[in-house]
């Protein structure tokens, strides 16, 4: 069973070869058509085939593939050579070899012990078990009846009861099977093995080793934990006297924004303050500048006043610190107004850097008004320059200066009508604006020259005499420069 089989079928004619026109093979099986061959070939089985070339030369054997029980049988070979026809009956006989395998139930000494013999997959029905022990065979043995199995086969049962004793030794068991599928008998042995004494007390060692091993391992996995937990830093927010969160583990710090006054004045010195917490020790704060005329940020230089004062330290009762990093500095317009200072925290529980920034700081201290050119006037030739002037400028010690230069002359100051037109007072007649307009002056004091006059407005003022260009430059000198930077960047 499972295997190949060939029914054989051959036939002669007079006159070979066969003529296909006049030639048709026909297999019976069960009274029912299962193969025909006329021209083409036709079966109900596709396990089921013919060679049409070796029909035409006088063998129309069937091929069966994988043969079942269900295929034994008489099958019917037709021949038909028109106009005769001949018949042939073949009986295809099935048989399945058995399979053996023997199983026991544990062995104790003087306790009945049970060996199974299963003999499966077999066919025909009859078959002849026996039992041996050490080459003797055994009478008391039982055999099952025969089950027959959903692919026709049989499988069968036999059963042998021993009671092993101290003084026997080991023994072999053979279940032998008789079949007629089978060229000679087929056996399968079975050692029986009866257990030393000290072999009884391998599994309370086994049980024992067992139990030790467990508890070093649960020992060694406890001290684990207890290791690493002493490692961690513990935290727990309270509130009201309750404990609502336990931390462990290493917490990043915690960096606010950075606090700026809300003034900073120019020469006025300003602390900046960055607030970190939950931190542990290790950290690392450094304060960085940028500056917007070379749009490059770097660290702040002590060197031009910038102070970093030691980082304080407080412990908390988690064991984590709170410190506030400082940054003490004199602002000055040209060098801070517009800069971003920066807090930038580093720490080894941190993947990169934290950082926090300030708004481009605005410097006050400084009026800087709008600078106009002030052109010539029209109808003059002489050498005019032009001069910026915010409202900062001493306006006492430029009328002081002014009349110590002049002798008889005064400054005076000039009420500007709505009109925009004022008059100065004493010698010098002002032409004035009330809105900060262009004022001008002969400063020679020529009769029926402009006077000048100074309101509280940004004013221009144009020279053509070096000694008065000298006289203002020497005055407020410090003031100049800046009014110099500012109306550049203006400009």
């Amino acid at each position: 069973m499972g295997s190949d089989a060939l029914i054989p079928c051959t036939f002669t004619v007079d006159k070979p070869p066969v003529d296909p026109k006049y030639f048709a093979v026909f297999w019976y099986f069960k009274g029912n058509v299962t193969l025909s061959y006329d021209d083409v070939v036709e079966t109900q089985d596709p396990r089921f085939s013919l060679n049409t070339i070796n029909s035409l030369n006088g063998d129309a054997s069937l091929s069966i593939s994988s043969v079942m029980m269900s295929d034994k049988g008489a099958y019917t070979c037709s021949i038909l050579y028109s106009p005769e026809r001949k018949e042939k009956e073949v009986t295809l006989y099935v048989q399945a070899a058995p399979v053996i395998k023997i199983t026991g139930s544990p062995i104790d000494i003087s306790k009945e012990s049970v060996l199974t013999c299963n003999i499966t997959r077999f066919y025909p029905e009859n078959i002849d078990v026996k039992w041996f022990k050490d080459g003797v065979i055994i009478d008391r043995v039982s055999v099952s009846k025969p089950q027959r199995n959903p692919d026709g086969t049989y499988s069968v049962t036999s059963t042998v009861t021993t009671t092993p004793t101290e003084e026997d030794g080991n023994h072999t068991f053979s279940c032998r099977v008789q079949h007629e599928s089978l060229p000679q008998p087929l056996q399968e042995n079975f050692q029986l093995e009866h257990p030393d004494k000290k072999d009884t007390f391998l599994p309370i060692i086994l049980g024992i080793a067992a139990a030790v091993i467990v508890l070093i391992v649960c020992v060694g996995a406890y001290l684990a934990y207890r290791f690493c937990k002493g490692k961690e830093h513990r935290r727990k927010v309270q509130n009201n006297g309750e404990e609502l969160v336990p931390l462990t583990g290493v917490s990043p710090p915690h960096v606010e924004d950075i606090e700026i006054p809300d003034q900073i004045q120019c020469n006025q010195e300003v602390t900046l303050r960055c607030n970190i917490s939950r931190y542990p020790k290790n950290l690392t704060v450094t304060w960085l500048k940028y500056d917007p005329e070379t749009k490059q940020t770097a660290p702040v230089d002590q060197r031009k006043g910038y102070k970093t004062p030691t980082l304080q330290r407080d412990e908390q009762q988690d064991h984590t610190y709170i410190s506030t990093a400082r940054l003490v500095f004199t602002p000055s317009y040209e060098s801070d107004d517009g800069a971003v200072f920066t807090c930038r925290v580093e720490h080894p529980s941190l993947k990169g850097a934290i950082e926090r920034r300030t708004k481009p700081l605005h410097v006050t201290g400084l009026t800087r008004p709008p600078a106009v050119p002030v052109q010539p006037p029209r109808g003059r030739t002489s050498n005019f320059e032009t001069l910026y002037a915010t409202a900062n400028l001493d306006l006492e010690d430029i009328q002081n200066n002014l009349s110590d230069s002049f002798p008889g002359r005064h400054v005076g100051r000039g009420a500007g009508t709505s009109d925009g037109r004022g008059a100065g007072t004493s010698d010098g007649r002002g032409a004035g604006t009330s809105n900060g307009g262009v004022v001008e002056k002969d400063l020679m004091g020529m009769s029926g020259g402009p006077g000048i006059t100074v309101t509280n407005q940004p004013k221009m003022r144009t020279v053509e005499n070096s000694k008065k260009e000298n006289m203002l430059r020497t005055s407020k000198t410090s003031q100049q420069q800046k009014i110099k930077k500012d109306t550049e960047r203006v400009t």
